[in-house]
């Protein structure tokens, strides 16, 4: 849930030009794919193409705050909690291309009257 998360918090726009295939090893609980390619990020037990571009190992917590944007992929690098073998940049794009959403948005927003097009018999 954390990486599906992770997904609708994507900037596609900003990610539109990259293409990083990352290999998140959880606890020591096997491995979780995650491909950014497009402008989309998906995720999967199963390799999405060849080989990826870094493997990283992380516990649950940290990837947890990773996602949330309580902690920096840069920070966690800095602070030790992940083990990154393969390209360092690869890893970091689907964390630091998450999006920041206005909690203030509009959820229904009044719509000028319009005469309607539909006959009543």
């Amino acid at each position: 849930m954390l990486l599906d998360h992770l997904a609708v918090r994507l900037d596609g726009a900003a990610a539109a030009g990259c293409d990083a295939h990352v290999a998140l090893d959880v606890d020591g609980d096997g491995r979780i794919f995650v491909l950014v390619r497009h402008g989309v990020l998906v995720h999967s037990r199963r390799p999405q193409r060849g080989d990826v571009d870094a493997t990283v190992a992380l516990s649950r917590p940290v990837l947890a705050r990773l996602v949330l944007g309580a902690l920096t992929a840069a920070d966690a690098e800095a602070a030790g909690h992940v083990t990154i073998s393969g390209d360092a940049a690869a890893w970091r794009v689907p964390f630091d291309l998450r999006g920041r959403f206005d909690p203030a948005f509009p959820i229904v927003t009044p719509r000028a009257t319009a005469q309607s097009n539909y006959v009543v018999l």
